[in-house]
């Protein structure tokens, strides 16, 4: 672990989140927003594991419609998937986005490629989280 993080720093909370694969949900300070946390995470992935392959799905990488429509979600991903790396898919709209578990699970279920994802939503109160989705094995 970096020396430059403590255990008082806001992001060691963030590197410990991604280090623990137990780990299945992480909130924010108040008012800050989900996209900017999903950001923090991002940042941390990238110093940990810098050969990871990340995937950004929001408003702003494609359209509305997209997010909602589940086969061209999973075209969009499947696009981005890098085999041989470890692939991290960021969804910045968990609410709105059509049945990310499922393109999870659907990726995974192939065996060909290996992913983790994460996504943003907001709590009440103004709080964002990170939700992380982790494999079962039911």
């Amino acid at each position: 672990m970096s020396e430059c993080i403590s255990e008082n720093d806001s992001f060691y909370k963030l590197r410990m989140f991604v280090e623990d694969p137990h780990a299945k949900i992480i909130t924010g300070p108040r008012r800050l927003s989900k996209t900017e946390l999903l950001e923090r995470v991002i940042t941390e992935i990238k110093e940990m594991y810098p050969s990871s392959n990340i995937i950004r799905l929001n408003k702003y990488t494609c359209p509305e419609s997209t997010l909602k429509n589940y086969t061209e979600l999973l075209k969009i991903v499947y696009k981005g998937l890098k085999e041989g790396h470890k692939n991290y898919i960021i969804i910045d709209e968990a609410n709105t986005t059509s049945d990310w578990e499922r393109i999870a699970e659907e990726i995974t279920a192939e065996g060909k490629y290996e992913i983790e994802m994460y996504c943003g939503q907001d709590l009440c109160h103004q709080v964002p989280a990170c939700i992380r989705w982790i494999k079962t094995n039911a």
